[in-house]
């Protein structure tokens, strides 16, 4: 008996930590509506971008992100009356470090291997 019970626990933790992995990337930006990470896995199967092997991982992901984004459907409930057009963490990090290196702060070529010109190119 206790010989399958740590076999079957590691597997639901394996299974608990690769939940979702499209829903919880979704939520951390802006608003994007409901079961986002369901949709963001569907337009990346259908796009054809993905390569032989992120495809059945997407595949797989659905069933998990739908999990997911039921559990997460009241807090995007409170978020629904926000903005679409609201600025990722990403981009905010990068218009972030732009105005740093345009005041001096940083040097014109930082970590990420980018020049003062590239970073604000965008914004």
């Amino acid at each position: 008996m206790t010989g399958r019970v740590l076999p079957f626990s590691i597997i639901s933790c394996v299974l608990l930590l690769g939940t979702g992995c499209s829903s919880i990337m979704s939520h951390s930006g802006p608003y994007q509506g409901y079961y986002s990470g369901v949709r963001t896995n569907a337009d990346m199967i259908k796009s054809g971008d993905m390569g032989w092997a992120m495809t059945p991982l997407l595949a797989l992901d659905i069933p998990l992100s739908a999990v997911a984004d039921t559990l997460l459907l009241p807090y995007d409930m409170y978020r629904s009356g926000q903005s679409q057009d609201a600025v990722s963490p990403h981009e905010r990090i990068k218009a972030a470090e732009a105005e740093k290196i345009a005041s001096g702060q940083l040097p014109p070529e930082n970590i990420s291997g980018k020049t003062a010109e590239q970073l604000t190119q965008n914004l």
